[in-house]
C-alpha cells in the first residue's frame, strides 16, 4: 500500500483532497470512509448470521 492524495468530489465540506492508500498490486483504494463503511457492513452481516443461527 502506498499513500496518495486523491480528489473527493462528493465531499460536502469543500475539501477536495483526501489522503488514501492504494495497493500497488491490485489498485484497490481505501480511505477512512471506505474503512468505516466496510466495518458497518461486516457488523451487519455478523448480526444477521447470529440471528439466523438462533432460529
Amino acid at each position: 500500500m502506498v499513500k496518495e492524495v486523491s480528489m473527493d468530489l462528493w465531499n460536502s465540506t469543500s475539501e477536495l483532497e483526501c489522503v488514501t492508500r492504494r495497493c500497488v498490486q491490485c489498485g484497490d483504494i481505501i480511505d477512512a470512509i471506505i474503512l468505516r463503511n466496510r466495518s458497518i457492513h461486516h457488523q451487519t452481516v455478523a448480526t444477521q448470521h447470529r440471528s439466523a443461527s438462533v432460529h
